[in-house]
């Protein structure tokens, strides 16, 4: 009895559209075998996109983010949990989307995107939080500070019930410069504000909520803000805090 010979090969092949297609032929009784496929890149992946944003609006949510060089497209996920699972909403071919038929005022819906280079797809981008709705005049929101949620409805208002809720984080309103979220309206001159804070959820112990009056929207303006805040899972009573002068 003969023994079957196989051969030891390398072959080299291209890659379209993230797949790759091998012809090993055969004629008469000769065998072919394949043992494995070691596919090894030539040069690295490319990288997740950066500088997703969400600007919300009525029942939607309009996203953008920089363009992946080589990219042909790229794939937007959403989820209505930071911590996923982000399900595949859209493959457009361009840097925006808009995602529409959503639940106003009342759901978190967190998303990020990848972009597809030569048929593979890349990591996908950090998550944001957006939560659709609007807000009428003259009322006004910026998020405080690098780190902090991009701007654009991030918080819903509810006008019968005279009630906003804000998605936001930030390092800290705290030392030299603040990052957080902020609806405001401007002013000349002496004010009063009256508020009620209904909840707060508890994913930091050091997280503030309350009325604060600044001077600019710099990170490092001066400030004072009057908050509820939650220390060591504690919520603590009214308390004052403020900046003096800027960045100080």
């Amino acid at each position: 009895m003969t023994p079957n010979l196989f051969l030891n090969a390398t072959h080299t092949v291209t890659v379209s559209n993230g797949k790759i297609t091998i012809d090993a032929g055969s004629g008469g009784n000769n065998s072919v075998r394949i043992d494995y496929i070691q596919i090894t890149p030539t040069s690295g992946l490319a990288a997740a996109p950066t500088g997703l944003t969400g600007v919300s609006g009525n029942a939607q949510v309009a996203l953008t983010w920089s363009a992946v060089t080589g990219a042909s497209g790229y794939q937007v996920y959403r989820s209505t949990s930071l911590n996923g699972p982000f399900t595949l909403v859209s493959s457009p071919t361009t840097t925006n989307y808009t995602d529409t038929g959503l639940s106003n005022k009342s759901i978190a819906y967190y998303y990020t995107v990848a972009a597809v280079v030569s048929g593979v797809s890349t990591a996908q981008s950090a998550a944001i939080a957006t939560m659709p709705g609007t807000y009428q005049s003259p009322w006004l929101a910026q998020s405080i500070g690098d780190g902090s949620l991009g701007d654009g409805g991030n918080e819903a208002y509810q006008s019968g019930a005279l009630m906003f809720t804000l998605l936001g984080k930030g390092s800290d309103i705290q030392g030299t410069a603040d990052q957080f979220r902020y609806v405001y309206q401007t002013s000349t001159g002496d004010c009063s504000i009256v508020t009620q804070v209904d909840s707060v959820q508890d994913t930091n112990p050091w997280t503030k909520v309350g009325i604060m009056v600044r001077e600019t929207l710099a990170a490092g303006a001066t400030q004072c803000l009057a908050r509820i805040e939650l220390q060591q899972w504690r919520l603590l009573p009214i308390s004052d805090q403020h900046r003096g002068h800027d960045g100080v």
